[in-house]
């Protein structure tokens, strides 16, 4: 079993038009082995299941190795916001 550890977030604004900005999370992971990768997720459709599959499916291509022999661990917890 790999463990990854989603060990810390950030939110940054981006802006990918002059007249909008997005808000994104920038997540970084490390497994156990000490290999890290950040993800960046829009703050508005960050959802918690699909992060934790887009996570295993990286670490699947990376070792190689089946999604359900990764676990995900977060310790920190990623607040949810909402833009308006």
């Amino acid at each position: 079993m790999l463990k990854v550890f989603v060990e810390s977030y950030y939110i940054v604004p981006v802006k990918p038009k002059i007249s909008k900005t997005i808000l994104q999370y920038v997540i970084l992971t490390k497994d156990e082995r000490e290999y890290s990768r950040v993800f960046f997720v829009d703050v508005d459709k960050y959802d918690k299941e699909k992060f934790i599959q887009m996570v295993k499916e990286e670490y699947s291509k990376k070792y190689g190795i089946r999604e359900e022999f990764i676990e995900v661990n977060f310790l920190v917890d990623i607040v949810r916001i909402t833009t308006t």
